[in-house]
């Protein structure tokens, strides 16, 4: 009797410590392969109930969520992979798992997955293997098609080569003094110093991920037969991978009901930046997932609610929309032009007349300075800032070009796919391209939209070259007055390791080059940035 109230005093004093109601139980989950793979339990409480599971490396960590979780009546499990070779093995350690839970007494035989980053990927995975007793995926911010193993190190997202079919990420480390108390990085106008940066990189294996193809996209949906939501946030890394997965689910695999939410946050699903969203930002996930998952696990699979649901910035409203991209889009170009190749100019929907090229010196020792982007890193570095900050201090630099349109006459909703054109030439061989979307306020704040980057070979000796750049999607309202306002560069760091402007990737090398830099736009070379202006949008810009 004494021991009985013992384990039950335990149990009360484990919940008002860390607010659950049962402590963890630790055991090894057995493979067909006679591997045994870490896990961790907690219960909802007594009794066989569905269970929410994630599978990732160190998922033995506090769970901010589950109360929610158990609340709902669902056990939560973590289970890590395998120590070695884990994407190899994924989706079959995937399916081994899931129906090893399945058949375990406190398992009501229904599995449901959760998790971001790698731990979404794996999500997909098991699903393409049909395991009976999974019966939802829940993925998050993540990127389908990785084929080079995780590195934590990896800072700069992925840098286009224009003549090539491949992305190539560059591992980049930045290294903090000693005292982790970085002085701020920018000087006058905008100037990066480089004192405080160390540079390590991993030139013999860059991360790669395979351009999304008909055939990889089918390969990756095909065997995926049950509901899926989706999610992901305009200021992480993938918010274009988000739209592509749901667009493959929903033409190649047979799952009933899909579901796909992009918020205004990062990797890690936080609000970051300066950007006021007026508190309707974030998402309330688990919450609606919750909801969500009810009539699943009763057996009714039919879609209901939305297809997509997403952030519209500028005017902070939650939208939903049954097609993406939306038909109630019109692409409309707006041409950069300068007539006399000043590094200021306008966005205009006319092609440009004769204009003389804009011009600029890239010093690759003098980098434009990273003040705000769109980023997968899970840590919080001065250097990098993670979501919307003003930029109008590095449209002072004399290496970054400035367009944008007059005060707006009325609101102009700008949702969907990006594209820039640019002709462009150099006198190097190598050598790098920014560009920067933007929204001007009023008083010349200037928040950070999308940007895009190609690392380029070219001919060198001034010769005009024709670069296609995905800047991916947004969806942001520019409200009257306001501009809509594009950069354009050829460097931001450190979100992107610097082109050293020598055809060489090392992060570390000394031998750099300085590269004289020419944007055309007039009429037989018309730049432009490609938007997405939907329908309800005025007609006067």
């Amino acid at each position: 009797m004494k021991l009985l109230q013992k384990t039950v005093l335990l149990i009360i004093l484990t919940a008002c410590l860390t607010g659950r109601a049962w402590p963890a139980e630790d055991f090894k989950i057995p493979l067909r392969d006679g591997t045994k793979l870490a896990a961790s339990l907690w219960r909802a409480g007594p009794g066989a109930k569905p269970v929410m599971l994630m599978r990732g490396t160190g998922t033995h960590w506090n769970w901010t969520d589950l109360n929610r979780w158990h609340e709902a009546g669902y056990h939560c499990v973590a289970n890590d992979y395998r120590p070695s070779k884990w994407y190899e093995n994924d989706r079959k350690d995937g399916y081994d798992v899931i129906e090893w839970i399945a058949k375990q007494d406190w398992c009501n035989g229904q599995v449901v997955m959760f998790g971001k980053s790698k731990w979404g990927i794996s999500q997909w995975r098991a699903a393409q293997t049909k395991p009976p007793h999974l019966v939802a995926i829940v993925p998050q911010v993540h990127g389908l098609r990785a084929i080079k193993e995780y590195n934590k190190y990896e800072l700069g997202r992925g840098v286009h080569k224009a003549d090539s079919t491949w992305e190539e990420y560059l591992n980049i480390q930045v290294i903090s003094p000693e005292d982790e108390q970085i002085p701020s990085p920018l000087g006058e106008q905008g100037v990066l110093s480089l004192s405080n940066v160390k540079l390590t990189s991993s030139d013999d294996q860059p991360w790669e991920y395979q351009v999304w193809s008909e055939d990889g996209a089918r390969e990756e949906f095909k065997n995926v037969n049950i509901p899926v939501f989706i999610y992901g946030g305009w200021y992480d890394r993938y918010p274009d991978r988000q739209f592509l997965h749901y667009l493959g689910a929903k033409k190649f695999s047979s799952s009933p009901n899909v579901r796909l939410v992009i918020d205004v946050t990062d990797h890690l699903g936080r609000v970051k930046g300066k950007r006021d969203f007026e508190g309707k930002v974030p998402y309330d996930l688990q919450g609606e997932v919750i909801k969500w998952l009810e009539p699943i696990l009763k057996g009714d699979v039919r879609q209901t609610g939305p297809n997509i649901t997403l952030f519209a910035m500028g005017v902070n409203e939650w939208r939903t929309y049954n097609q993406w991209p939306s038909p109630e889009r019109k692409p409309t170009k707006f041409y950069f032009s300068s007539p006399a190749g000043k590094k200021e100019g306008t966005l205009i929907t006319d092609v440009p007349g004769n204009e003389k090229p804009s011009e600029y010196i890239y010093d690759p020792d003098n980098p434009t300075p990273t003040l705000g982007c769109s980023n997968s890193e899970w840590r919080d570095l001065p250097l990098m800032p993670i979501g919307p900050y003003d930029q109008k201090s590095l449209g002072l630099r004399s290496d970054v070009l400035v367009f944008r349109t007059p005060p707006l006459q009325e609101d102009v909703d700008v949702t969907g796919p990006l594209m820039v054109k640019l002709y462009a030439a150099t006198d190097v061989k190598c050598t790098g391209w920014v560009v920067q979307l933007m929204d001007e306020y009023p008083d010349g704040t200037s928040y950070n939209l999308m940007e895009g980057i190609i690392n380029a070979r070219t001919e060198g000796k001034g010769k005009i070259h024709e670069y296609i750049m995905d800047l991916r999607a947004t969806s942001n309202v520019f409200l009257k007055g306001h501009r809509i306002r594009v950069h354009i560069t050829s460097s931001l760091f450190p979100l992107w390791e610097r082109n050293l402007n020598t055809c060489t990737r090392k992060a570390k090398a000394t031998d750099i080059k300085i590269a004289h830099q020419k944007v055309f736009h007039d009429k037989e070379h018309p730049s432009y940035i490609l938007l997405p202006i939907m329908g309800n949008s005025g007609t006067q810009y």
